[in-house]
């Protein structure tokens, strides 16, 4: 068990001392208050995980206690203790209030350390069936990385060896490639899956609030830091710390990273106890950080140290054969997270989605298809809404661009997908005259409408104001 900040108010000195050593032996912080009044104070000032109460005290006596804390740090659990005198009426009332023991003095050697421990234990299995409520989700979150092209069937298959171990990983690629599903399917898959996955973004904050959010910090570390606080990597204990974008860690902080990598060793911020922590490692970048070790920005010991086993995610436009599938994906978990029915994708909505660029990458992919569910009134997404594309992310052969993003398709449906977007484009470009429209495609006008009625366009949409 890590070590725990444990509050003792008895006013008897000798009572106090004992319970004192015993606790510290065991790797226990202990806070000592003379009576219930100093303990209410020492427990509003936050950083106790433990409260160990005399029931007899002056001013404010051990069920006083019980109760404010109850009210304010629910989570910190209670234990009391008296004389045998006290003990009948005294344990039931202590109970029924919510104490987590109740002990009666004479004290037996290693009683307190007993009693405070189990309790301590019975707070963690508690929190952990929290989180793993929370979390459950994400137990299976190696099935929502869809893709079959070939270097994702080589990423899948990089994941499922890593999951076995305990091995550091670098997931590099652009900013919206899939790098934090693929560290959480690392995790959810592995050993340390029934404990905590904490994922911090290095390059949200400043670097002083940073090094206090990896590794805690003291009372009294800096103005304003009015208790102790734990960090990400003490709060992981026994589980993982995704690191994203860690290109954008200063300096001073690669330095207590390379540390905890090395030894699993840390001080929190303004403190000079040596902390350990079991915590697997896994990094994500956007930044080719062989260049920035070349310019001094990153230490080139502390790349090697996460370069362990690296992992690259392709960019979208490098993968496009995956279009239809992740179009389909994201369709069906928009339809679950806004409780819709939009059955399909509609053949010109797709040829767009397979025609764009798609500069943020998958995560581009879902908003956009959640934007269309949400406008979508209908079964089918008819029109998908794509901004304008720079000219630099334009294919430099956009006949050839055509070809490539259809042949993903069956023949039908690329076949389909052609004609509905080119008739799009021939009555938007004549306004929607039917006349003009028939003879520019070279097809008289019954011809065209019967067209237009099975792709489901309406000449009306391409009137212009």
């Amino acid at each position: 068990m890590r070590a725990k900040t444990i509050l003792v108010a008895e006013d008897s000195s000798t009572i106090m001392a004992m319970i004192r050593d015993e606790l510290e032996e065991a790797g226990h912080a202990v806070l000592a208050a003379e009576n219930g009044k100093v303990a209410l104070q020492i427990l509003s000032e936050g950083g106790v995980d433990l409260v160990i109460t005399d029931l007899v005290m002056p001013e404010v006596d051990g069920l006083e206690l019980l109760e404010s804390a109850r009210k304010s740090h629910p989570d910190v659990p209670v234990i009391l203790m008296s004389g045998i005198e006290k003990s009948a009426d005294a344990a039931v009332t202590a109970i029924r209030q919510g104490a987590a023991d109740y002990l009666i003095k004479p004290l037996k050697e290693g009683e307190v350390r007993f009693a405070a421990e189990s309790a301590l234990h019975q707070v963690e299995l508690e929190e952990q069936v929290r989180y793993l409520s929370r979390e459950v989700r994400e137990r299976n979150s190696f099935s929502n990385i869809v893709g079959g092209n070939h270097r994702m069937r080589e990423i899948f298959q990089t994941i499922e060896i890593l999951a076995d171990t305990d091995a550091t990983v670098l997931i590099t690629g652009e900013t919206g490639t899939g790098k934090e599903m693929v560290a959480r399917a690392i995790h959810f898959n592995s050993p340390r899956k029934e404990r905590r996955f904490v994922p911090i973004n290095c390059g949200a904050l400043p670097a002083e609030l940073l090094e206090s959010e990896l590794f805690g910090h003291e009372k009294g570390a800096f103005t304003g830091a009015s208790r102790t606080r734990i960090g990400k990597f003490e709060y992981a204990d026994g589980g993982t710390v995704f690191l994203d974008e860690i290109g954008e860690i200063p300096p001073a902080i690669q330095v207590k990273i390379l540390r905890i990598l090395q030894d699993k060793e840390f001080e929190r911020v303004g403190g000079n106890q040596l902390l350990r922590a079991d915590v697997r490692v896994i990094a994500a970048t956007n930044k080719d950080l062989p260049q920035a070790i070349s310019r001094g920005e990153f230490r080139e010991d502390l790349f090697y140290r996460l370069n362990v086993v690296p992992l690259h995610m392709p960019p979208l436009r490098e993968r496009k054969e995956d279009l239809p599938l992740l179009a389909r994906h994201f369709l069906e978990k928009a339809n679950q997270k806004l409780k819709k029915q939009v059955e399909t994708i509609s053949a010109e909505a797709l040829g767009r989605i397979m025609l764009y660029h798609w500069p943020g990458n998958v995560r581009e992919l879902e908003n956009v298809i959640e934007r269309a569910v949400i406008m979508e009134r209908g079964p089918m997404i008819a029109r998908i809404e794509l901004p304008s594309v720079p000219a630099d992310h334009l294919p430099a052969n956009g006949g050839e661009a055509l070809a490539d993003q259809l042949v993903m398709l069956p023949l039908e449906r690329a076949v389909d997908g052609f004609e509905r977007l080119y008739l799009s484009r021939v009555l938007d470009r004549f306004s929607g005259n039917i006349g003009e429209s028939a003879h520019h495609a070279g097809i008289n006008p019954r011809t065209l409408n019967r067209k237009m009625t099975r792709h489901e366009l309406d000449k009306k949409q391409f009137k212009k104001a």
